[in-house]
């Protein structure tokens, strides 16, 4: 490997090249450069094979983003070019693939809120066609309420699938609900439970339990519960039960200043499997 660098004014970095003298692929990096800007950004990147042909290249703007990218076949054609849009907020708003002919493959659009969190994704196919929808809808503090799919079929847009989340006070979900296309809901719910242990007036332990149930509308019943139980942020215990009350599996872990040392797993024909982990210094 052979690196050069040269300087725009003795100072700032304007290219760094580099060889490489152990590969004879087409498709393997023989020479690659990196092109800077007077404050070190980057604003071009190419790299050859080591029969001078490109294998890609890359364009960015002023802000240090991908602009546009190219990719070369063995013969140092284009194969295919991708470009970036982005808005003043630095949010990438576009990404459009183009064929060997420069013709559009296809297109994305993605549209934010006034907090930069994404509301809505749209491909479109190279005759301008929606294909794919995805949107989004926030909670005041940016956490994920709504998250539906849609796909373009008989001149219209028809939702497939969607997820529809709920919190608690301190940010922890509390729901998950899955709709399939013909209605069928799919929920998980979660309880939390943070219990205490003191020694001298401090905090000496918390145990966080958590409750999953999962509830499929197919059968109307609660179908899984899992609790998992926590040592602060160490996850000490899970278990799983079905309706009836059946523990269907477990798991229990030990830990040491905070590193993993056991981990034993129980089925429910109670068999089971031990891990033991020991580390360097």
């Amino acid at each position: 490997e052979e690196k050069k660098q040269f300087y725009n004014d003795n100072i700032n970095i304007a290219k760094v090249s580099t060889t490489y003298k152990w590969t004879d692929s087409v498709y393997s990096i023989y020479y690659e450069e990196e092109q800077y800007d007077q404050n070190g950004n980057t604003i071009y990147y190419v790299a050859y094979n080591p029969y001078n042909s490109k294998i890609s290249e890359t364009f960015y703007n002023e802000n240090g983003n991908i602009s546009e990218e190219r990719y070369f076949d063995e013969y140092g054609y284009m194969s295919n070019r991708y470009c970036y849009e982005y808005d003043d907020r630095g949010n990438q708003i576009s990404y459009a693939g183009y064929d060997s002919g420069n013709n559009l493959s296809f297109i994305y659009e993605y549209v934010y809120d006034d907090k930069n969190n994404m509301i809505s994704s749209i491909e479109y196919n190279g005759l301008g066609e929606i294909v794919y929808k995805q949107e989004w809808t926030y909670s005041d503090d940016d956490k994920v309420l709504w998250n539906a799919y849609y796909l373009y079929d008989a001149g219209e847009l028809t939702r497939c699938d969607a997820y529809q989340y709920a919190y608690d006070e301190q940010g922890n979900e509390t729901l998950y609900l899955y709709i399939t296309n013909d209605g069928i809901q799919n929920t998980y719910s979660y309880e939390r439970i943070n219990s205490y242990e003191y020694n001298n007036d401090k905090i000496q332990k918390i145990t966080n339990t958590v409750t999953e149930k999962q509830y499929d509308e197919i059968i109307n019943s609660y179908t899984n519960v899992r609790t998992n139980e926590y040592e602060g942020e160490n996850l000490v215990s899970w278990r799983c039960e079905a309706e009836d009350g059946t523990i269907t599996d477990e798991m229990y872990s030990t830990y040491e200043n905070g590193l993993l040392i056991t981990e034993t797993y129980v089925d429910e024909n109670m068999d089971y499997c031990s891990s033991d982990y020991t580390y360097d210094s």
